[in-house]
């Protein structure tokens, strides 16, 4: 099951499922997100068309 045969197929039922198993943060990639909580930025993104909306 790949995401292109499911929106190619419209299945709502197979893209749940492919959501439900991949779209989960794992503790171990959680842990690794947290450590990311303190680092710096040093550009600030700017998007004067994403304000314009």
């Amino acid at each position: 099951m790949t995401e292109t045969s499911n929106e190619a197929e419209g299945s709502y039922n197979k893209a749940k499922s492919m959501l439900d198993k991949y779209a989960v943060i794992r503790p171990a990639m959680q842990k690794a997100l947290e450590k990311l909580t303190n680092v710096p930025v040093d550009i600030e993104p700017n998007f004067p068309l994403a304000r314009q909306q």
